[in-house]
């Protein structure tokens, strides 16, 4: 009987201690599975996140370029053909310019929404890169709309060429930003 009693426990415990391994292992692997696939959602999420930061600021970049495109153009035009700085835009040109800026103001929302997700992710060198660009066209919009003077064409064009050094240093910095998210 003692004997029996003897089998009784040592099956009970080899019974019993493999469960309990089993049950550790599958427990580890639950949690290496959940952490992987929290990983993985994180990383598709900040993936999204970056898609929209994209969109949302080329959005306000292409409205910013079109603004000083159109002005470049106007200020070129009339300093080419008639040997002259402009003094004074044409009630045509004004409008066109106007309806330019409201363009770029309307895509404001987008581009500070841009900068509210990038604060989420932590990257300030997009957002610095961004506000750059702002004061460019800032100083092009209040010096046309407020100030009522009409850029030279030499500062502007070097403004321009600013504008468009900033923005292949913003395009760089999100570059980098969203290489940096997959190491």
């Amino acid at each position: 009987m003692a004997s029996e009693w003897v089998d009784v426990a040592d099956t009970a415990v080899k019974i019993g201690l493999s469960s309990l391994i089993t049950g550790v292992v599958t427990f580890l692997a639950m949690r290496q599975k959940a952490s992987t696939e929290k990983s993985k959602m994180k990383l598709e999420k900040q993936a999204k996140m970056f898609e929209q930061i994209s969109d949302d600021i080329h959005g306000y970049i292409e409205a910013v370029q079109y603004f000083f495109s159109y002005i470049a153009g106007v200020l070129f035009k009339k300093k080419q053909c008639a040997g002259e700085e402009v003094t004074k835009f044409s009630e045509e040109q004004f409008e066109i310019i106007k309806n330019y800026n409201t363009k770029m103001t309307e895509t404001w929302k987008t581009r500070d929404a841009a900068k509210a997700r990038l604060a989420l992710l932590n990257d300030s060198s997009v957002v610095k890169k961004l506000k750059e660009i702002e004061d460019i066209a800032e100083s092009a919009r209040n010096q046309i709309f407020f100030e009522k003077v009409i850029p030279d064409y030499a500062d502007f064009t070097e403004s321009r060429k600013k504008l468009s050094k900033t923005i292949d240093s913003l395009n760089s910095e999100l570059s980098n930003a969203y290489s940096k998210m997959w190491e």
